[in-house]
């Protein structure tokens, strides 16, 4: 489902110079289903270029029963796996995002060696010993303009061309 402020979104961020990228928090449990979702995020971003990542969560959905919960550490894997290969072979560039909970519980990260990650990490006493490519280190932080609270993430490399 695409989120209702998208274009405005989208249009808004590229005029004012900032660089984007589309955001898919799967609940899918089919081959058939992750392609559905890797599809549709494609098909949003045609318009705009290639440029911009597409960013898969497979998260647990806090407080609530997710379709995927009940899809083994492997089955979980292979979903972001074939997400990574249809964003991909579009010419997209493929990310996971992930927290702790997901890389030791729900995932296999030695078959997602070759997807840039995006770690989510609230703790200030941060040690995490893998690469990462972006870390998202509050999910309270503060932005001129935007009521409420905003996710906050440095990027260790480029993630746009």
């Amino acid at each position: 489902m695409e989120d209702e402020t998208f274009e405005a979104n989208m249009q808004g961020a590229l005029a004012a110079g900032i660089h984007v990228g589309v955001y898919v928090f799967s609940q899918a449990i089919t081959e058939e289903e992750v392609i559905e979702e890797a599809q549709s995020a494609i098909d949003a971003l045609a318009p705009y270029g290639t440029g911009y990542p597409i960013i898969i969560d497979v998260e647990r959905i806090s407080g609530s029963q997710g379709r995927m919960d009940a899809l083994t550490p492997s089955e979980r894997t292979y979903m972001i796996v074939k997400f990574a290969e249809v964003v991909s072979n579009a010419g997209y560039k493929p990310y996971v995002y992930y927290n702790t909970e997901m890389s030791i519980m729900y995932v296999d990260l030695t078959r997602l060696e070759d997807i840039p990650k995006w770690y989510a990490s609230y703790s200030s006493d941060f040690f995490y010993p893998y690469d990462i490519d972006i870390l998202q280190y509050s999910a309270t932080g503060r932005v001129k303009g935007i009521t409420g609270d905003v996710d906050m993430d440095i990027c260790f490399r480029p993630f746009w061309d």
